[in-house]
């Protein structure tokens, strides 16, 4: 039975990737939203022949391959799914040309000098002040250190941290004594390969940051206290990537 459902989770891990593939080929919206449909469809017997029988060692490396593969397909690509990304790049910018990204909105005439062809003409809510935490926007400057206006930048950045969450995965499923074939549940998820992989939403450090912080405070190794003070201070990353807000009359969180 695990034989066969080897097979099944091959075939659909490279009807992914040609799904992908194929979206690499025609990047539009409408490709997109049926891309994301298929591959969502896909990956639900997927998920279950994963959870029920594992996967060997083959199969595991042919899945990671498959999801880092895709993702470097949009390396360079301009997100389609959401536009966050510009004001990424716009913080980005603005604190590379020495200003407090809180200061103005992207459309204040103090920051017409730092206009391109690109932005802040693409930057959802112009007429708004950056909304997003410090640690954020280290992020955003260093993303647009490595590749300026260009998306590489934070793609290849969010890449990296991306990396550093299936390895992390793959090291909390060893300590939890599960089957590490798991970790493709997030690595070929088409949630995660659409928000994450194509639109590098900053969703994806915060991942990375709450991994961390379960690995830390699960860790069986090393001393007890330094761990959980460590796990802490990811936590605490974590929560300080994406903004919360409090409504005072609704009295109701919402992020």
């Amino acid at each position: 039975m695990k034989i066969k459902s080897g097979h099944i989770l091959k075939t659909v891990i490279l009807l992914q990737f040609i799904l992908y593939l194929y979206l690499y080929l025609h990047y539009e919206v409408v490709s997109y939203t049926y891309i994301s449909i298929i591959s969502s469809i896909l990956f639900i017997p997927f998920a279950v022949l994963l959870v029920k029988n594992g996967t060997d060692r083959k199969t595991l490396y042919f899945g990671l391959t498959a999801a880092f593969a895709i993702r470097l397909l949009f390396i360079n690509h301009f997100p389609i799914g959401s536009d966050d990304i510009y004001r990424y790049i716009w913080d980005g910018k603005v604190q590379h040309n020495g200003i407090n990204p809180y200061l103005y909105p992207p459309n204040a005439s103090e920051l017409n000098h730092l206009s391109s062809a690109i932005i802040p003409g693409k930057v959802n809510f112009p007429d708004m002040k950056t909304i997003y935490f410090p640690l954020s926007q280290w992020l955003f400057y260093l993303g647009y250190a490595i590749g300026g206006e260009a998306v590489l930048g934070l793609k290849l950045l969010m890449l990296l941290f991306e990396m550093i969450s299936v390895t992390g995965i793959l090291l909390l499923l060893k300590i939890r004594g599960m089957n590490a074939g798991n970790v493709l549940l997030y690595a070929l998820c088409p949630l995660i390969l659409s928000h994450i992989g194509i639109d590098a939403h900053l969703d994806g450090y915060g991942f990375t940051f709450f991994i961390l912080f379960l690995f830390f405070y699960l860790k069986p190794s090393g001393n007890e206290n330094i761990n959980k003070i460590i796990s802490l201070i990811f936590l605490g990353f974590a929560l300080s990537v994406k903004p919360a807000f409090f409504d005072s009359v609704a009295g109701d969180f919402s992020i």
